[in-house]
């Protein structure tokens, strides 16, 4: 993995604003918050816990986005030591003016 990646990717694990130059409509922000979310099931979440708020927080940190309504998972996922959670479906749409 490059550097830039590697910095985009811890810096979307943290909880701080990121600018995005060029990000101005909703499919661009849709990508945004697609790429955030993948972000998190990597390598990294090996043997930890799953947390609704760490996606929720990683779609915010976009700057993108008002509001969230996650489906799935519908609680924390605990994980033992060698789990690694996976990402399945991932839909993201615009909410309805």
């Amino acid at each position: 993995m490059n550097k830039q990646r590697k910095m985009l990717r811890e810096r979307l694990l943290r909880s701080e604003i990121l600018v995005l130059p060029g990000v101005y409509d909703a499919l661009t922000a849709k990508i945004a918050a697609e790429k955030a979310v993948k972000a998190l099931f990597t390598g990294a979440l090996l043997g930890k816990n799953l947390y609704r708020s760490a996606i929720s927080s990683a779609i915010f940190a976009t700057g993108l986005v008002e509001n969230v309504a996650l489906l799935q998972p519908q609680a924390d996922i605990p994980a033992a030591a060698k789990t690694l959670c996976r990402l399945g479906a991932l839909t993201i749409t615009e909410a309805d003016a």
